[in-house]
């Protein structure tokens, strides 16, 4: 309890505010629900009088006795009721009143017309002939039993960060989504190193590589790719052991690694791995994320076999043919 005068009095003060304040509030209610029924009931007498004009009081209505309406006086603000008339106790004669015939509604006869007969659609005939089908280009999968043959075009998206690496996981959601076009144009073996480059290089006799054409689609906000940050490139053979190789460069022998691939354009990359390491190596393997996930195509290291030509008949040969198949005919 505070005991500061100046702070009780303020207290009491309020108290008192809200008490009046109360009591005005119940004093308000009480006059809006008086007037709210003095007007429900004026309502409901007129209505009354203007649905049933020819009505009139009957006994019971005169015997009881309806309140008259309540009067108030400003100063006193307590309500004063005029004196009403007495109700006479007599009863009247109930008056009658003729019911008014209802009006007799005749049916309109429905309509006896048939409705028409739907019009009749002839289906045109199908045509008969079937369209030629062309045969669908096989699907490369590039997995180990179907590799992507060396020469063809593999196509992909890979998604990389900001600083060109992987997206491994996907609580990174600032990335960029990169299309790639990755063709094995070459597989090149020792011999070739040795052949060419031996006279001006001082070669160790164990060099090989891999030719790659990689082409990079358009991507807003990423202008550049370093191929080597971006995706793996390994080679296996069938036992599934890995030789990883060097950095990419951006020529056979002697070239620049980490070289930049801009967004929208083609490059030549070349993977060279030592020579004679690991035995049989017959695939080249790609390695990119996508989603989260990483994705691994393989291309094959085997050049592809050239179709064989046929060789031009002698003349010889044409017409002892020709004459063959003429004496078959004439045998029928």
């Amino acid at each position: 309890m505070n005991n500061n005068p100046q702070i009780r009095k303020y207290q009491r003060r309020e108290r008192k505010l809200r008490a009046s304040y109360r009591k005005r509030m119940v004093i308000v209610f009480i006059l809006a629900l008086i007037l709210g029924v003095l007007l429900g009931w004026i309502a409901n007498d007129r209505l009354g009088s203007a649905d049933d004009p020819v009505s009139t009081p009957t006994a019971t209505d005169l015997v009881t006795a309806t309140p008259a309406p309540t009067w108030f006086d400003e100063t006193t603000e307590e309500p004063t009721q005029e004196p009403t008339e007495e109700p006479t106790t007599e009863p009247t004669a109930e008056p009658t009143v003729k019911a008014t015939a209802e009006p007799t509604v005749e049916a309109t006869a429905e309509p006896t017309s048939e409705p028409t007969a739907e019009p009749t659609v002839e289906a045109t005939a199908e045509p008969t002939s079937e369209p030629t089908s062309t045969p669908e280009p096989a699907v490369q999968t590039g997995d180990r039993e179907s590799p992507v043959p060396m020469g063809e075009a593999y196509s992909f998206t890979m998604e990389l960060l900001e600083d060109g690496t992987p997206r491994k996981s996907l609580a990174d959601a600032d990335y960029f989504s990169v299309p790639v076009t990755i063709t094995l144009s070459r597989h090149i073996d020792n011999a070739y190193y040795i052949d060419t480059y031996a006279s001006t290089y001082m070669l160790k006799g164990n060099e090989a590589g891999c030719e790659l054409v990689v082409t990079l689609g358009s991507c807003e906000g990423l202008n550049e790719v370093i191929m080597q940050n971006a995706i793996e490139v390994v080679l296996q053979n069938d036992l599934g052991e890995v030789q990883a190789g060097y950095q990419f460069t951006n020529a056979e022998i002697s070239g620049q690694t980490d070289s930049l691939i801009a967004t929208g354009t083609t490059a030549t990359i070349y993977k060279r791995y030592n020579y004679g390491e690991i035995d049989d190596l017959c695939y080249l393997t790609v390695s990119y994320y996508q989603n989260g996930e990483k994705h691994t195509v393989y291309f094959s290291l085997e050049s592809p076999e050239p179709e064989a030509t046929p060789e031009p008949e002698s003349e010889v040969e044409a017409d002892a043919s020709a004459n063959t198949s003429a004496s078959a005919d004439e045998s029928y």
